[in-house]
């Protein structure tokens, strides 16, 4: 918790104040007067400058410096957790200091962003929280209402800081994807290790088992069937190629047959031709016992010629058609002879192909020994040593089941599960949501508890969920007027009504503040609170305020009136 109490506050060459020294410990309320531009809000803002190096008008750093001047210093003296400090900043056009002196210890920075630092660590209070715990601006108090969705949304996001929940839900979010990534390899690990043990297994089987065939014992037998086998094949060739060499003898002698047999033919065939022009004459005049050209009847002499002739005709017809037969039968003889000479040849080549197997394979018998020799050689080996490999074997795999069933594999399987559901809890949807909902609750009764002193009948009424027009919901700051029972929006009221409503929405949320945090403070700061209020209007909330449990309440006003105060500052 800390408890900070201003003390004082001396200010030189800032903004328009040439010189102060305000005493801000147990005034009780002051009024602060002047007219507009006197440099009222000026003294106040500068401990925002003295403390955060902010101005709160948010124009250049410079401007602080009064005109005519080269440099401007702010000494602010409190108490913090009951340890006195006194805080100095002097800036000139170039360079900012910040001195903190205490009963303990003096600092000096000329670094800006290492004074900062070392002040935020003392304040433990961001500045947007400061101007709602001790120095309620202007227009915090008068135009909250009036502006967008957007800014009071953010609005309530920083004054009731849920950064831890943005943090938290960041931090886990990194841890899940981290822890996340561990488990993939994990189990890209377990895939890789599940297949390697399977192997080993495997290879241990395979080492136990082995045993070498022997295949020097039988290599001759092989060798010499092999050769048994050829000599058989090469007799075999021998005897078709004699074979082959008869056929073909034969074919040659048939082929001269045939072809002295067709030169016959050919001879027969040219004298037949010369018959058939006489044989129609000799047969129609021996039918006709006469000359068919002459008319005259047919002695015994060319009876016998023409009978003759017809006779040789005949037998020359018959001896041709012997002859044809003769050769049609050699013709059969010769292709049968080519077919077998076909086969023959078929049957030699064959042979030949086998006995060039069986020589090969002789080849093969005496290079797979050899190889056979060398594997032997080789596993020989392995088996000398495989006791030592099995035995290597076995660790790699008990070192690997050991890793498969590791238990905090499942452990942190369980842990990923815990942490989303964490990091969602701190999520947009989770905790937030709650506590935002929680925080409208009190902040509705507590305005409307203000409202009984400052705007009698009145009640507010605040909600944040909306549905959108997709049927999804969002954060949307809403807000119901009720007065005398009737719903009003914010412009149905008065200038001097909403002032009050919107004095007692910012002091609700003051007073909150207050409760929920962590930081104290022994003042207030009101700029303008007295702006838009009648008479009585100043007289309520003077009274209203009084209540407060503050040693210190400044208002700060332009307006001239005199209603009760226990302390005045009038700037001309």
């Amino acid at each position: 918790m800390i408890n900070i109490q201003f003390l004082t506050l001396e200010l030189y060459n800032y903004r328009k104040i040439s010189h102060i020294y305000l005493s801000l410990a147990n005034k009780g309320i002051v009024r602060v007067e002047g007219k507009n531009g006197a440099g009222k809000s000026s003294i106040f803002e500068s401990i925002v400058w003295i403390l955060f190096g902010a101005d709160s008008r948010r124009s250049s750093v410079s401007s602080v410096i009064k005109i005519g001047e080269s440099s401007v210093k702010g000494t602010l003296v409190v108490n913090i957790n009951d340890k006195r400090y006194t805080i100095t900043r002097e800036r000139t056009a170039t360079s900012t200091t910040i001195t903190v002196v205490s009963n303990t210890d003096d600092k000096v920075f000329t670094n800006t962003k290492d004074g900062q630092e070392y002040l935020n660590s003392l304040l433990n209070i961001t500045l947007d929280t400061f101007y709602q715990l001790i120095f309620l601006r202007q227009y915090n108090i008068s135009n909250f209402f009036e502006l967008t969705d957007l800014y009071q949304k953010n609005f309530f996001d920083i004054i009731f800081d849920f950064s831890a929940f943005t943090d938290l839900h960041e931090y886990y979010d990194a841890l899940y994807k981290y822890l996340n990534t561990i488990n993939t390899k994990y189990e890209n690990l377990k895939s890789w290790l599940t297949a390697f043990l399977i192997r080993l297994k495997d290879e241990n089987i395979k080492l136990q088992t082995l045993e070498i065939p022997n295949e020097e014992d039988n290599i001759e037998d092989k060798i010499n069937e092999c050769k048994i086998e050829a000599d058989k094949l090469k007799e075999k060739i021998d005897e078709s190629t004699k074979k082959l060499e008869e056929e073909k003898n034969k074919l040659l002698t048939k082929k001269d047959i045939i072809e002295n047999l067709s030169n016959i033919i050919k001879d027969f065939k040219l004298k037949e031709k010369f018959f058939p022009e006489k044989v129609d004459l000799y047969k129609e005049s021996l039918d006709s016992d006469k000359c068919i050209v002459c008319e005259r009847a047919l002695n015994q002499k060319l009876i016998t010629k023409f009978t003759t002739t017809l006779n040789e005709l005949e037998d020359l017809k018959n001896d041709l058609a012997t002859m044809e037969l003769n050769r049609f039968k050699e013709n059969e003889e010769y292709s049968n002879i080519l077919s077998t000479i076909r086969v023959l040849e078929s049957d030699i080549k064959t042979f030949e192909i086998r006995q060039n197997n069986y020589t090969n394979k002789i080849k093969y018998i005496i290079e797979g020994n050899n190889t056979a020799k060398t594997k032997k050689e080789q596993i020989d080996s392995i088996i000398n040593s495989r006791n030592d490999i099995i035995e290597k074997n076995n660790k790699k795999i008990q070192s690997i089941e050991k890793i498969l069933n590791n238990t905090n594999w499942k452990a942190l399987t369980e842990l990923l599960e815990s942490i989303k559901n964490i990091k969602d809890l701190f999520g947009k949807q989770g905790l937030k949501n709650n506590f935002l909902d929680i925080y409208l609750v009190a902040l509705q009764t507590k305005i409307n508890f203000i409202l009984e002193e400052l705007l009698p009948n009145t009640k507010l009424t605040i909600s944040t969920v909306k549905e959108t027009s997709t049927g999804d919901f969002r954060r949307h700051l809403n807000i119901k007027i009720t007065k005398d029972s009737n719903e009003l929006s914010y412009f149905d009221l008065s200038g001097g009504e909403r002032k009050r409503l919107d004095m007692s929405f910012i002091l609700a949320v003051h007073a909150l503040l207050e409760e929920l945090g962590s930081f104290s403070s022994n003042i207030l700061i009101l700029d303008e609170a007295f702006d838009g209020l009648d008479a009585d209007g100043m007289e309520e909330f003077s009274n209203y305020i009084r209540g407060y449990e503050k040693s210190s309440i400044f208002l700060i006003t332009h307006t001239p009136y005199t209603t009760y105060a226990d302390n005045l500052i009038s700037v001309e």
